[in-house]
């Protein structure tokens, strides 16, 4: 299928049409473009516009799907569509920059010659400099990657760095950051971090002139992640980014030196009681930021100032180490904490008035956090047995009675199972509420935060005076990669454990009616909701699920390939297969995923997105 893009006249002066090859500034690349970039963009231009970089996909080969597409005509008309499933042929992209200063120039981006990448994902393309940009290429099974730079005008790529999993690579959009000779480069990556695996934490590579050798360190530590690098600061040499370290739920803002010793600071944990995730951007000349407080109160946006002189930085250095000793303390660089830095309120931008005002008036549903912490213990499968275990919320302390210890193949380290609830105004422990798990469990995924939304779930509670309960249990993001990973080769049996480990957690409190029990999800979520709703004296009585996943062989390559490699692969060294839990069990779960005794509507799409 030929999808050619061109360049629109916008001056007398525009450099007259791009080749057919070229890019239309609006391109249509449905699979690769939302699947692999998230994005519909696929032409990047350079700071100085003399260039522009583009991928061109080449679709010939992929297996086509006919879709009905219903016209008003008496009968469907049927239109192919490429889809490539699990082990089917994928679309092939390449890349090219266009120098569009003088007679059209087009250079292809060589991909590194290594064997090991074979069929290649194209995750990420950034313009570092005027005339390099970075690349990053990702192997068919998602467990190997290597960021590289590439000359615009040659076509030549060097590897700046590579990673590789035993199980699947995540987060591979991120964009890095570079400073503005290019020498300096900024990315996440992950790094172990003791019994939970790998968390995200910023590297620092440095290129020395007419050097090959790249200087590597790590800026960040911890069992943590960094979630997003926002900007560098050339002038004190400070990288701001956002992460989880107050908690998977939150996002704060942090500062840390990129040189000694890398001390941070928390510039937003100072608004922690009103504001415990947010995110932010900074002006050009980084002498400012703007904040934007995402909950969890109501959101606002304010300009604070960056820029702060040598001696109130030691003067407040001074205080908190005093304090802490104080308190028989050690400083906080010792400890590895950062301190809390002071920030100066320029203005408040939006405060959203309208909307307190309006929610004040309200009768708003109460929102309650509680963690099920969870014994792993090192162990080749994972297997169940009772176990008392201890649930944490807000002015809890209680232990709650008899759950489920999660013994699984990682070290000795305590893991958490988050859960929010969400009440009706007016709630009370006498009466009886019905109750609905809304089901994700998209690997890599989080449903459980602190962010401010006005959602479908907060419609239900108030409408309709129910309790719902989110889960984010193994296989979610921000908790490391051995919470991360541990579903790889087991596609369901986990996530359907833990959200059961959930529900049967708040079933047990009295105010549940238990004849009134439901559950939703939708895509991957929907696939675990039909497992819950399948299972053997399931406590669900009725649910629902919209376009739920039936059979991973027939998902979309890019989401499924990376745990489900091609057909002459399954087997691994191990023995075992590359299915959901086995053969014969993935059919049988399979099975009786088609014939839930308790589904009373089951919605599905034929293509999400018209062209």
């Amino acid at each position: 299928m030929s999808r050619s893009i061109h360049q629109r006249h916008i001056a007398p002066q525009t450099v007259q049409g791009l080749a057919d090859a070229l890019v239309q500034v609006w391109v249509e690349i449905p699979q690769v473009s939302e699947e692999i970039f998230h994005s519909h963009i696929a032409h990047w231009w350079s700071p100085d516009g003399a260039r522009l970089a583009y991928a061109t996909i080449n679709d010939t080969l992929v297996p086509k799907m006919e879709l009905p597409m219903f016209t008003g005509s008496p009968y469907p008309m049927g239109k192919e569509y490429p889809y490539p499933k699990a082990g089917e042929e994928n679309p092939v992209i390449t890349l090219y920059v266009v120098n569009l200063n003088g007679p059209l120039h087009t250079i292809e981006m060589r991909r590194p010659d290594d064997p090991r990448i074979g069929e290649y994902y194209v995750t990420m393309v950034k313009w570092a400099t005027t005339t390099k940009l970075a690349i990053n290429w990702l192997n068919r099974a998602q467990n190997i990657s290597m960021l590289t730079l590439c000359e615009a005008t040659t076509g030549v790529c060097t590897k700046k760095h590579e990673d590789e999993s035993e199980g699947w690579l995540y987060r591979q959009n991120e964009e890095p950051l570079f400073s503005k000779d290019g020498l300096k480069l900024f990315f996440t990556r992950a790094i172990p971090q003791g019994g939970r695996g790998k968390f995200f934490h910023i590297s620092m590579s440095v290129s020395q002139h007419n050097t090959s050798t790249d200087t590597l360190q790590s800026i960040t530590s911890g069992d943590w992640d960094v979630t997003h690098v926002l900007a560098y600061n050339e002038d004190s040499q400070l990288i701001y980014f956002l992460s989880t370290e107050d908690g998977p739920k939150r996002r704060h803002l942090y500062s840390a030196d990129t040189f000694g010793s890398f001390n941070r600071r928390c510039l937003s944990c100072a608004l922690a009681d009103s504001c415990g995730y947010v995110s932010g951007s900074f002006s050009h000349n980084m002498s400012y930021f703007l904040l934007n407080c995402q909950g969890p109160n109501i959101p606002f946006v304010a300009v604070y100032k960056t820029q702060r002189d040598a001696e109130s930085e030691t003067q407040d250095r001074e205080i908190e180490i005093g304090m802490l000793r104080i308190r028989g303390l050690r400083c906080p660089s010792c400890l590895g904490a950062p301190m809390h830095g002071r920030i100066s309120e320029v203005s408040k931008l939006e405060s959203n008035e309208n909307l307190r005002l309006t929610l004040d008036s309200m009768q708003m549903p109460t929102v309650e956090y509680k963690e099920i912490n969870m014994d792993d213990y090192n162990h080749p499968e994972s297997v169940f047995s009772p176990m008392l275990y201890s649930v944490h919320a807000t002015g809890c302390q209680n232990d709650l009675g008899l759950g489920t210890e999660k013994v699984d193949i990682v070290s000795g380290e305590l893991l958490s199972e988050n859960l929010q609830i969400l009440k009706p105004a007016g709630f009370m422990d006498t009466s009886h509420y019905p109750l609905l798990l809304l089901v994700d469990g998209t690997p890599g995924g989080q449903t459980v935060s602190e962010q401010f939304v006005l959602d479908w779930a907060l419609v239900l509670v108030s409408s309709f005076g129910a309790i719902v309960v989110r889960c984010d249990g193994r296989g979610s993001g921000f908790q490391g990669t051995n919470v991360l990973h541990r579903i790889r080769k087991k596609l369901g049996v986990f996530e359907e454990q833990d959200q059961k480990d959930a529900l049967n957690l708040i079933l047990k409190e009295p105010y549940v009616d238990q004849t009134r029990v439901g559950a939703f999800g939708q895509v991957y979520g929907g696939y675990v909701t039909s497992l819950l709703l399948s299972g053997e004296e399931s406590p669900i009585k009725c649910g629902a699920v919209l376009s739920p996943i039936t059979d991973f062989e027939l998902y979309v390559s890019s989401s499924q390939d990376k745990r489900t490699p091609k057909r002459e692969e399954q087997i691994g060294k191990d023995g075992t297969v590359w299915t959901m839990v086995g053969k014969e069990e993935s059919r049988g779960r399979r099975q009786r995923q088609r014939d839930p005794p308790h589904i009373s509507d089951c919605l599905n799409q034929i293509q999400e997105h018209t062209r």
